[in-house]
């Protein structure tokens, strides 16, 4: 079996500053708050749950003067009014990316444009562009394009962490359609996210099963999934080593390991280990190799 490791595995730099922080607080608070996932990974938040970290569905449940903690994702403006109501001591973990977003789409409504954003009107880094915008609507897919309003000028943006293709398409879908005078579009999605999307578009075809390693809540992980899918490449998406993975690969000659940004380098490191061994064991040649982007 011959195994292909995308070598830019691990955290992107957004999650690892947003990781490193929380740990740093915990260390000096003991104890903090935040509202949902620090990050779209079940163990990295358990183990900031270990050091202290306390997740609440609202931030009335958090008592007044408390330690919070901003996801890395984002926070809509009422909840960060109510923080301040309340006194928390905060801790802003967003990412730079999703920070630098906020701000152009922030500056061109303040310049006159309508904002139009391709991404998951549930996702928390949309919901909190959202709430901070007053001529805002929010495409999904090509369904979403017709029921959009027509405004004088608008600017076209995508969540972070969306696929390539997907926003050239809707923004292609969106500007057959519309009625601006001006439409601008953005590329915004996160270059961790556009660079491992990019390898695995290129390169799918070169395997015959490719493993995804990341959250399964995780947005940027499942857009690695639906790749692999979309060219006929057989796929599994895991969180973390289990049995499934040697079931699925043992019988594989060809296979791709790619990561999700919010996963850890450890859980893909433990899986190649884990794999090696297995493999090993029953007699089998593995080879594994490291892949630029």
């Amino acid at each position: 079996m011959k195994v292909t490791v995308l070598n830019s595995y691990g955290y992107c730099f957004g999650v690892e500053r947003a990781v490193n922080t929380a740990l740093k607080a915990l260390k000096e608070h003991k104890k903090a708050y935040t509202i949902g996932p620090i990050v779209n990974n079940p163990h990295t938040n358990a183990k900031l749950a270990g050091q202290g970290l306390i997740t609440v569905k609202s931030i009335n449940d958090i008592p007044d003067g408390e330690v919070f903690f901003y996801p890395s994702h984002g926070i809509s403006r009422e909840d960060m009014d109510l923080a301040g109501k309340k006194g928390l001591k905060v801790y802003s973990l967003i990412c730079p990316f999703v920070i630098s977003i906020e701000k152009t789409v922030k500056d061109w409504e303040a310049r006159g444009y309508d904002i139009i954003i391709f991404g998951d009107p549930a996702h928390t880094e949309v919901k909190s562009y959202r709430s901070k915008l007053n001529n805002v609507q929010i495409v999904q897919n090509k369904e979403d394009i017709k029921h959009l309003k027509s405004f004088n000028k608008a600017l076209f943006i995508s969540q972070s962490t969306q696929n390539k293709e997907r926003f050239y398409e809707i923004f292609s879908g969106v500007s057959k359609i519309c009625e601006w005078s001006e439409f601008i579009g953005k590329f915004t999605i996160c270059s961790a996210v556009y660079e491992r999307q990019e390898w695995l578009i290129g390169n799918v075809k070169k395997f015959d099963f490719v493993l995804v390693v990341g959250g399964y809540g995780s947005s940027n992980t499942k857009k690695l999934y639906d790749i692999s899918v979309s060219q006929n490449v057989a796929c599994l998406h895991k969180e973390q080593w289990d049995e499934e993975i040697y079931e699925a690969l043992s019988p594989r000659r060809s296979v791709a390991i790619v990561s999700g940004t919010s996963s850890p380098k450890s859980n893909v490191d433990d899986i190649i280990k884990e794999l090696q061994k297995r493999v090993t064991e029953n007699g089998s040649k593995i080879t594994v190799s490291y892949a630029e982007c």
